[in-house]
């Protein structure tokens, strides 16, 4: 199964959603396994590290979200140690 067009560039987000599709497919048809998106992954990821003791903030900007209000404004650390 080819998962991009070209292996040097990063695959689009609809691609990579596509791609979990045909794979959602499979699972379903030989395993009858309940259907699940990218984001399904996100949000297990970000309940994961909340049970581990992983700051909010942290989660957040491992999520790729952006900070808002007062820490946007103020808070410029990247939380890489973190």
């Amino acid at each position: 199964m080819i998962l991009g067009s070209n292996p040097r560039k990063p695959m689009i987000t609809h691609s990579i959603n596509r791609y979990c599709c045909r794979v959602w497919e499979h699972l379903f048809e030989k395993y009858n396994m309940a259907k699940f998106i990218p984001h399904d992954a996100r949000r297990s990821l970000s309940t994961l590290l909340r049970e581990h003791g992983v700051a909010p903030h942290v989660t957040e900007k491992m999520l790729g979200h952006t900070m808002r209000g007062v820490m946007a404004m103020y808070n410029k650390h990247d939380w890489m140690k973190e």
